[in-house]
């Protein structure tokens, strides 16, 4: 009995979130998964990518700034 009363607390407190964000917990859920496939090497790759995509968006950044300033 005492389980089902936790499955009700849990199912009740699923069905407060909305739509969206079960679909993020599910995007974050399944990257979780993906990633603890990957191998060391991979990983390691996959952090340097987001490491140069995140020097180039704060590139682009400084550069718009540059721009917009005149």
């Amino acid at each position: 009995m005492e389980n089902a009363d936790e499955i009700i607390r849990m199912y009740e407190g699923i069905i407060q979130y909305s739509g969206k964000e079960l679909k993020d917990v599910r995007e974050a859920f399944d990257a979780t998964n993906l990633v603890t496939n990957l191998s060391r090497e991979e990983l390691m790759g996959a952090l340097s990518r987001i490491k140069e995509l995140e020097n180039a968006n704060k590139k682009l950044r400084e550069e718009s700034l540059k721009f917009q300033s005149g």
